[in-house]
């Protein structure tokens, strides 16, 4: 008998012993153990004969789950991803894994039944039917076209066929018999109607070469960034790279940074390229669906899967591309949890299996950025757009404009001009809400919420105060809470704020709002999405998740409100930020046969970012950014890592953090340790939050740090706090 150590999702670093009870499992195998008086599924990692516990203590393997084991890549994965992030490997391997195979409760849905006519049922003359029974004649007919068929297909077909067809199993005409899931073919359901002859794209020079020098790169490791400005056809070039790969037989991970673009690129691959078998994986996904092609990619059966960031562990034998659209996107960053970068796993992932990997952006992070300056990436830059020119930037100083409204005067006769020639507009607000707070004339009192150290955001169309950070609301009030008068104004513009102006400036138009609060709905917005390509809207109002990849072809002017609040902010990020921000909104303007125009208003119209906005100048911004960050000693400079904690004490908190710094001291001379701060918000629910921020000016160096750090942590760990290790971090 022998020892096997196994990953299990709990928040210790380490594996537990367990005996194999002679099932010859292989290093990969799902299993289900007994762990603490109850049963859980984990992951065997490794194989052992020896043990530091006693055997006779040993508790053994009680069941293995009907699934192929996880591949070498993915176990490489995971232990990679526990050791960099500082996170426990069970629990990594858990948040790779779909929620369906983690649960007990499914072990026994491994298997299903499928149906199948036998000799006498082929028969011509066996199953007789009446003349009026139509849904049998179909149920026949499709046992007849197939050698088997699933339950699932028998209920589309007639929705009492199973009861039919256990009569004709009965009856000695149809063989039923059970199926593991893990060998069942993969056929892709298209979500749209495809011609069978695939739509041509036509590549222009810039296209051309770009594709040619990524494919002939095939077969070794190489990360290129793919540098194009908006609208300039990058993902041409994804087709026709991924059209390559399919018909040489390989697979293609295409990660995006949002749920929202999924169906839109989704389309667009089935439309030009229906012939392959395709799958998005993404969050919103029900979990047996998510399985299904979580298995069927992995079984090699699906050549291209297009995925949020959690796809990035997708098991794909035949990986011979990775394709990271919209690389610079802060989505690519788990926020909570193991804290991983997609983006830079997916790097990794390719280094380990030697193929290349396009980071696509018009406006790259600055890492990435520098990386290529520094000939670590090579550089692919398209320059122009193949169909009408990039839009004219216009940048208004509002500095000493009085209006009444969000919007400016000349935005408005720009919307007005739009309207007229039957065109859209889009204003972009990066703030959801009608108001930033609410506030007293009288007294200066401001809206707070009494949980956390932020104020709440007053929402008119429900009226209420909501924070966004801990969900607490309370009714609008009529009057001032501490004085009690009457005189209350909202601070701050919001899309809510913005949506009501235009209504009133256009009460005639079709005026949609795309936000947060507005596509909570499983098909929100893909119908919205839906509204606007038809025509039926004219204005639309949205946040940053319109930023991202979208084509509205009658979109001709953008409107930029309430930018300039993002340079006040303390995080060091917030201007490279801002700049991608603006630039991947203006490119949305007249990506079709029409011209756009983008205006943008700002009352600090010298700004630098607003110059590079205006000529489309991404370069000249980043290096300025980039020399900023130097002097400084910030990222993409030097590394970073925070250690984040929440407590209900602030003193146990600084406490913590102090006692994490002394650690960090002593385990390494060669990293810079800032004192222990509160966060940016320094209390959400109740719990108050702070951090320690640790620099070094080499990664080993930092890792070597973190390893000791975590195993200390680990060791003497406090339930009074919650922590987590976030290494580098998006931001302060």
């Amino acid at each position: 008998m022998s020892i096997v150590q196994i990953a299990i999702d709990v928040p210790i670093n380490t594996l537990f012993d367990y005996m194999d009870q002679g099932m010859e499992l292989e290093e990969g195998s799902l299993v289900v153990i007994p762990f603490r008086g109850r049963k859980k599924i984990g992951v065997v990692l490794k194989k052992s004969e020896k043990t530091t516990y006693k055997q006779t203590r040993l508790k053994s393997v009680q069941q293995v789950l009907p699934l192929s084991p996880l591949s070498t890549e993915f176990l490489e994965l995971a232990e990679f991803a526990s050791s960099y992030y500082c996170y426990p490997i069970g629990q990594v391997v858990a948040t790779f894994l779909p929620a369906y195979v983690r649960s007990l409760r499914n072990t026994g849905k491994y298997q299903i039944f499928q149906y199948g006519l036998n000799v006498k049922g082929r028969l011509s003359d066996t199953i007789k039917l009446k003349k009026n029974a139509n849904a049998l004649r179909k149920l026949k007919y499709l046992l007849m076209s197939h050698k088997a068929v699933t339950e699932s297909q028998i209920r589309k077909v007639h929705k009492n066929g199973i009861r039919a067809i256990e009569k004709w199993v009965v009856a000695g005409w149809v063989s039923k018999f059970k199926v593991d899931l893990s060998k069942m073919p993969y056929h892709a359901e298209n979500n749209i109607e495809v011609d069978v002859t695939p739509s041509k794209t036509i590549l222009t020079s810039e296209q051309f070469r770009a594709s040619n020098k990524i494919w002939d790169s095939r077969g070794t490791f190489k990360v290129w960034l793919l540098h194009g400005v908006t609208g300039s056809g990058k993902t041409e070039i994804y087709l026709d790279l991924i059209k390559k790969i399919a018909l040489s037989g390989g697979q293609v991970l295409v990660l995006i940074p949002e749920i929202n673009l999924s169906p839109q690129l989704e389309d667009r691959f089935r439309t030009f390229l229906p012939f392959l078998d395709m799958c998005s994986m993404n969050s919103r996904m029900a979990d047996g669906a998510r399985f299904k092609v979580w298995e069927a990619a992995r079984q090699g059966n699906i050549q291209l899967v297009l995925g949020t960031r959690l796809a990035v562990a997708a098991e794909l034998p035949k990986l011979s591309l990775i394709i990271v659209d919209e690389e610079h996107d802060s989505s690519f960053k788990q926020k909570d949890g193991l804290r991983y970068s997609a983006r830079d796993l997916a790097i990794y992932r390719a280094k380990k299996r030697k193929i290349p990997i396009v980071l696509g952006s018009a406006t790259p992070s600055l890492e990435t950025y520098k990386n290529s300056l520094d000939g670590k990436f090579e550089k692919i830059t398209i320059r122009s757009r193949p169909v009408v020119q990039l839009p004219d930037v216009i940048v208004i100083n509002i500095q000493n404009q009085r209006f009444g409204l969000s919007i400016c005067p000349d935005l408005i006769r720009a919307i007005k001009k739009r309207i007229l020639a039957n065109e859209q507009t889009l204003i972009y607000i990066n703030r959801r809400g009608f108001a930033t707070s609410l506030i007293c004339n009288t007294c200066g009192w401001v809206s707070e919420c009494t949980r956390c150290s932020a104020k709440l955001t007053f929402h008119k169309s429900t009226s209420r105060l909501i924070c966004h950070y801990c969900g607490h609301w309370e009714m609008e009030r009529d009057s001032c809470h501490r004085c009690g008068s009457p005189d209350l104004f909202g601070l701050g513009d919001g899309t809510q704020r913005v949506e009501e102006d235009l209504k009133s400036l256009f009460p005639a138009a079709g005026i949609l709002r795309v936000d947060s609060d507005s596509t909570k709905g499983k098909d929100s917005f893909v119908n919205m999405r839906k509204k606007i390509l038809e025509g039926t809207v004219d204005i639309i109002v949205g946040t940053q998740m319109l930023t991202k990849g979208h084509n509205f072809p009658r979109l001709t002017l953008v409107g930029i409100v309430g930018a300039d609040s993002a340079l006040y902010s303390p995080d060091y990020m917030a201007t490279e930020k801002l700049f991608q921000q603006l630039i991947q909104v203006s490119g949305r303007a007249g990506r079709g046969s029409l011209y756009g125009e983008v205006l943008v208003q700002t009352y600090f119209d010298k700004n630098v970012l607003f110059d590079a906005v205006k000529n489309h100048d991404f370069d000249t911004v980043a290096k300025h950014i980039l020399k900023e960050r130097q002097e400084a000693g910030f990222p993409p400079f030097v590394y970073q890592v925070i250690i984040r904690a929440e407590s209900r004490s602030e003193k146990q908190l600084f406490d913590f953090l102090e006692k994490v710094a002394n650690l960090a001291e002593k385990a390494s001379q060669d990293v810079s340790i800032y004192d222990p701060s509160p966060a940016i918000i320094s209390k959400i629910a109740d719990h108050y939050r702070g951090q320690l921020l640790i620099q070094a000016k080499k990664r080993h160096q930092l890792s070597s740090v973190l390893s000791k750090l975590f195993l200390s942590l680990q060791k003497n760990y406090d339930k009074r706090v919650r922590w987590v290790i976030d290494r580098d971090p998006h931001g302060l």
